[in-house]
């Protein structure tokens, strides 16, 4: 299975995308309409599944309508489950890259139905 893994910042995203266990080195995008659609081009085009994501505030509203409108599956998840499988995970460094690797790594490992995913939507 291909998932990502998106790191939301104010004004970036951080993606990685993770296919068996080769994730690959992260990109970055704007945290704009347009950079929302260059993301979901390059998300579908990676065969991407599944992306994970943390709620992030107001910052990641609008990404998750345009991945939704895109039909991919999502996991929204709350920052605190990210941070212990990153330590979990033994993970020491602290980046937006870091950040992503470990959130496609989470939609790898964690089941969807065990935290409510309902497949596309949020």
């Amino acid at each position: 299975m291909t998932v990502a893994g998106i790191d939301v910042a104010h004004h970036t995203l951080a993606v990685a995308i993770r296919t068996g266990e080769n994730t690959t080195k992260s990109e970055e995008f704007a945290n704009t309409p347009s950079g929302h659609q260059a993301l979901l081009t390059r998300l579908t085009h990676a065969g991407v599944e599944r992306v994970c994501l943390e709620a992030t505030g107001a910052y990641h509203l609008d990404l998750v309508l345009a991945l939704d409108a895109g039909g991919l599956a999502l996991m929204v998840v709350n920052p605190k489950a990210a941070k212990r499988l990153a330590e979990a995970l033994m993970t020491r460094t602290k980046s937006d890259a870091v950040d992503a690797a470990v959130l496609a790594e989470f939609a790898q490992r964690v089941a969807p139905q065990s935290i409510g995913f309902r497949g596309s939507g949020f």
